[in-house]
């Protein structure tokens, strides 16, 4: 995932000076801690209404509390200024500038991280988001990119961390939510707290696909199918959710919509799904054959076997339906390559003798009835 369209926060042009931006030190230097900006913003308003004394505590405190606040000081520098105390106005000017000064150190840092991030070197990454946070780049941003980052080299907990820390920063940052989310439900086995960060990430965000694909996953079928109708409406192009809402019709026992959304699955022909071409074609003609639609199924498991000669599965499944349409010499051969692929498969040596029996080959038919058991196979 591409990081700079997301993050790219902060640019500048080469040779700009930050410091000459007010609004920019604002949006830079904003920590997300509320009780200095509650400060900072009390002693506006009283330096306003001419309270200087009150203003200059105000800022005391909000410095107090941030101490790289770099707009602290320069606010705090104004009301010194017009009181006169000029050398405090030029110490807190000087302080803000080197704040500032820091910012960019960290700002430059943070740019460098997303480069290293995007280009896939997660270590580098972490070590530049380290060195923003060190140099007071301080945005729920950084922690949360960093958590993206250790959560790519598996360190679940370092980006559990991480993750908590944007969502204590900026309580609505729903990216963050869906990413503790992920690690809850696959890495700490805690899907009722997974359920809650994805509900709270959708809330926040209600078209965040892959929050309702991953809640889907959480919850029974037809919820569940609810989940994925609303997320392809949401991204009809995404193939896996074709996919999995289609497993979850099957789950339903509908049938037909469960062979439609393989069928829609098939036509986006994805290159990077968990699912293959080869396995939806399969699963799909065992959809159509649960239907008796025989002659379709087969035609399915075929153009399975076609696009994946090694699928042992479509071939037992052709072979099952030939069976049934009494083609047991088809069947015979589709059970014969099973075992060439998977010599341990008790039910093909099982299917293969029926089917041999059928043909009135009594003897390679009981020895295969016979191999079946050997291997474990147990009559229903």
């Amino acid at each position: 995932m591409k990081l700079n369209s997301l993050f790219g926060i902060f640019k500048k042009s080469k040779g700009e000076r930050i410091e000459t931006s007010e609004s920019e030190v604002n949006s830079r230097n904003d920590s997300g801690t509320s009780d200095a900006k509650t400060f900072i913003d009390s002693g506006i308003a009283k330096a306003k209404s001419k309270d200087y004394l009150g203003a200059l505590q105000a800022f005391d405190t909000a410095i107090r509390i941030e101490p790289e606040n770099a707009n602290a000081y320069l606010e705090r520098s104004k009301v010194k200024s017009t009181l006169k105390d000029h050398k405090g106005a030029e110490r807190d000017i000087n302080q803000a500038g080197v704040l500032i000064e820091q910012l960019d150190i960290g700002c430059a840092a943070y740019d460098s991280g997303v480069a290293k991030y995007d280009s896939a070197d997660y270590e580098g990454a972490i070590n530049e988001f380290d060195n923003a946070l060190k140099h007071g780049f301080v945005v729920d941003g950084v922690y949360y990119v960093r958590g993206l980052a250790k959560k790519a080299i598996d360190d679940f907990n370092g980006a559990f961390e991480d993750f908590n820390m944007a969502i204590e920063r900026n309580p609505c940052y729903a990216e963050a939510f869906y990413d503790r989310g992920l690690i809850k439900s696959h890495k700490l086995d805690d899907n009722e707290g997974a359920l809650e960060d994805y509900n709270r990430a959708l809330e926040l965000k209600p078209t965040y696909v892959d929050a309702l694909f991953s809640r889907s996953t959480l919850k029974d079928d037809a919820d569940a199918a609810q989940d994925l109708s609303e997320a392809i409406r949401l991204e009809p192009t995404d193939a896996r959710l074709y996919f999995y809402r289609g497993l979850k019709r099957y789950g339903m026992g509908e049938h037909e919509g469960a062979i439609q959304d393989l069928s829609a699955f098939i036509d986006l022909a994805p290159t990077d799904s968990i699912a293959s071409i080869s396995e939806a074609y399969s699963l799909r003609g065992s959809m159509r054959a649960i239907t008796k639609d025989f002659p379709a199924a087969i035609q399915d498991q075929s153009k399975a076997i076609e696009l994946d000669p090694s699928c042992a599965k479509a071939f037992f499944e052709r072979g099952v339906d030939r069976d049934l349409l009494k083609d047991h010499q088809g069947a015979i051969l589709d059970f014969s390559k099973v075992i060439e692929l998977d010599p341990s498969n008790a039910e093909a040596y099982h299917s293969r003798g029926l089917a041999r029996l059928e043909l009135g080959l009594e003897d390679e038919g009981r020895k295969d009835l016979i191999d079946a058991i050997g291997l474990g196979y147990e009559e229903e």
